[in-house]
């Protein structure tokens, strides 16, 4: 059987630091659907929060996969209407 290797355990309120974080804007009444798409797609992104009454959600996702992420978000706006990603620099904080 082989032996699978432990990862260090991560704490809810701890950002990755190999991710980067992205802020979503998303008309408010979009934003459980939107959430809900986004977290189907396993390893692309992680929606962290929420800020319901302005419409943001906060994302983080792996290097490697900003092309992939901004797919998804092109796709979703097609349906959703007007929805923006935005990169947010690693040294502000959300």
């Amino acid at each position: 059987m082989k032996q699978m290797k432990k990862r260090p355990v991560q704490r809810s309120h701890e950002r990755p630091t190999d991710t980067i974080q992205y802020r979503l804007h998303v008309p408010p009444r979009e934003l459980a659907p939107v959430s809900m798409i986004l977290d189907g797609y396993e390893g692309v992104c992680l929606v962290t929060s929420a800020h319901e009454a302005s419409g943001i959600l906060q994302v983080l996702a792996p290097p490697g996969q900003e092309a992939e992420l901004r797919r998804i978000v092109e796709d979703i706006s097609l349906v959703s209407g007007r929805i923006r990603l935005e990169r947010l620099d690693p040294t502000e904080e959300a």
